[in-house]
């Protein structure tokens, strides 16, 4: 990149997008980054410096999950290891489907698990490293079924930043005593001035049976419940993260109207953040459907995309670019047949079915 040049193994997501005048991911968060302070110190003095001193740092700690979405795999998700160890591996026209090495549930799995848990704590307190952060993410795994979430709120209870966001992406599936005293928690920290701000990203992709059998596991209402808990809390911030998919496309019309619905009094600066990213490296990549099939679909959520601050309008430009790139695809007849056998031997495991759930991929 310092050369102008794109990594060779790497980036091939916007690269495509750029190459075909597309808004990409890259791009968005360029325009997004415009805080100073999240600038990393050493690139004041040399901006094309490669050692430096982090401002943003995201952990993954444990694979541990209370769901198994189609479109994810036991790297993310112990329910999905839990499935694979008592039905086996899924290979699907003599190949396997296999899982990235470093992935988290192959990493957690090691007897140095602990010592690098604390080496991370012993590396934020050296030199006050701490204090340098902005952004401090947690993800997973479900962050609110992890019990390192905890330890990170201590952490962060003892070692102040009134400059830090602590942000957790979540799929809010968890009972009302343990999220109750996670609010409570949050709350505290951020009203004592321990930090910045909290910020909750909840996961869901659209409402609808559809969207129910992707994101398998999940229950709506207590969805819904959880995260309207969350609007009530004025100390955080809060966000929504969709994953376009074959499978859930057709319902995410629905979640923008929801959200709509959310922000309709809420002021400009606590509207709800909406991030979203097409699962184009899974077996539910949504460009494989072709042009045709998904037209009403977008053409509606273009219409759902109301432009009320700088966020929501580059939202709107890369939803933009998303279409644009799906209304240009080409029809993939060998990746549906693929999707469909998938599914099918998911049904099997799961006592689900997916040609009365999604009568359109049928045909198609």
């Amino acid at each position: 990149m310092l050369k102008g040049e794109w990594p060779k193994n790497t980036c091939g997501y916007c690269k495509k997008a750029e190459d075909a005048k597309q808004y990409s991911d890259r791009i968005n968060q360029l325009i997004l980054q415009t805080d100073t302070s999240v600038t990393p110190p050493e690139l004041f003095q040399n901006n094309e410096a490669v050692e430096i001193t982090p401002t943003t740092i995201e952990v993954y700690f444990k694979n541990t999950c209370n769901m198994a979405c189609v479109y994810c795999g036991p790297h993310f998700s112990s329910r999905w290891e839990e499935e694979i160890k008592l039905h086996g591996d899924i290979t699907i026209f003599g190949k396997k489907i296999e899982q990235d090495k470093f992935a988290v549930h192959n990493i957690q799995k090691n007897n140095l698990y602990e010592y690098q848990k604390q080496q991370l704590w012993k590396y934020l307190e050296q030199n006050n490293r701490y204090k340098t952060l902005r952004y401090f993410s947690f993800l997973g795994g479900e962050p609110l079924v992890i019990p390192e979430l905890d330890e990170c709120i201590d952490f962060w209870n003892e070692h102040p930043n009134e400059k830090l966001t602590f942000q957790i992406i979540t799929n809010l599936k968890v009972n009302d005593f343990r999220f109750d005293n996670f609010l409570s928690q949050i709350d505290k920290l951020t009203n004592e001035k321990k930090i910045y701000r909290f910020k909750v990203v909840a996961s869901l992709d659209g409402i609808g049976p559809q969207t129910e059998y992707a994101r398998y596991g999940i229950d709506s209402a207590q969805w819904i419940k959880n995260f309207e808990k969350l609007l009530a809390i004025k100390t955080v911030s809060v966000g929504i993260n969709s994953t376009i998919s074959m499978l859930t496309l057709h319902e995410f019309p629905f979640l923008l109207e929801k959200i709509l619905k959310w922000n309709k009094d809420r002021p400009v600066f606590e509207r709800i953040i909406h991030s979203f990213q097409t699962d184009t490296s899974s077996i539910t990549d949504p460009y494989m459907a072709g042009p045709d099939i998904f037209n009403l679909v977008l053409k509606k959520c273009d219409e759902l995309f109301i432009v009320k601050n700088s966020i929501e309008s580059s939202a709107k430009k890369y939803f933009s670019g998303i279409a644009r790139q799906m209304q240009e695809s080409i029809k993939n007849t060998e990746k549906i047949q693929l999707l469909k056998k998938y599914l099918s031997i998911l049904d099997s495991r799961r006592n689900t079915n997916w040609q009365k759930t999604f009568p359109w991929l049928v045909t198609l």
